[in-house]
């Protein structure tokens, strides 16, 4: 089934965070607390979407409901932000078309190819890869910046770098997503005039 990729973009929000979460098992034994990852990091979103004209939620609720059934995904992006912090509009990016360089052995860095000479990525940009048909988003913890072939040296990122991504692989820097269902979504209260009260929880899939 198709994710939908505009829904997201039609949101109006209050409040954004989005955490990196490692889902793990925690089991309390005579020698102490034993704790067992249950799978890799996911990024999980937590909005509180904007009080607005009751007409106008309605659109945004009838989504939001039917993207709830099982199945059913939609592509998320972080809003607050639009490219690297320096170079929010990608205008220094240009026509560029980066790709994963090498990916070292720690599983947490990269380096990036094919950028403009002198190029800065920075801690807190976000960088998109796509899997097959399912994209992926990283968050830049150490950044560095491109040498005049446009390679970087090794980047840090988080979470760490899953099993399938390649050497290769294209990267979006300006607006770059992630597939993702939604966790919870609570409807908002209506008055004849307004909407309020309303949140959602996303969560970071894997699978198409």
């Amino acid at each position: 089934m198709a994710a939908d990729t505009t829904a997201f973009a039609g949101l109006q929000y209050s409040v954004f965070r989005i955490d990196s979460v490692e889902p793990v098992e925690s089991n309390q034994m005579a020698s102490g607390a034993i704790t067992a990852s249950l799978g890799d990091p996911l990024w999980v979103v937590t909005m509180t979407l904007a009080d607005g004209p009751s007409a106008l939620s309605r659109a945004s609720d009838a989504v939001l409901s039917r993207l709830r059934r099982p199945g059913q995904t939609l592509t998320v992006y972080d809003p607050t932000v639009n490219g690297p912090a320096a170079d929010p509009k990608g205008i220094l990016l240009g026509e560029s078309a980066p790709v994963i360089g090498d990916l070292d052995a720690d599983g947490v860095s990269l380096t990036i190819e094919a950028l403009p000479a002198g190029y800065v990525l920075s801690p807190g940009d976000w960088l998109g890869v796509t899997v097959g048909s399912v994209p992926q988003l990283y968050r830049v913890v150490i950044g560095a910046q491109a040498d005049a072939s446009g390679t970087t040296p090794l980047i840090e990122v988080e979470p760490p770098i899953r099993f399938d991504v390649t050497e290769g692989l294209a990267l979006t820097l300006v607006r770059p997503v992630m597939l993702a269902r939604v966790v919870t979504y609570t409807s908002p209260q209506r008055t004849p005039w307004s909407a309020r009260g309303w949140n959602l929880v996303l969560e970071q899939v894997f699978t198409a």
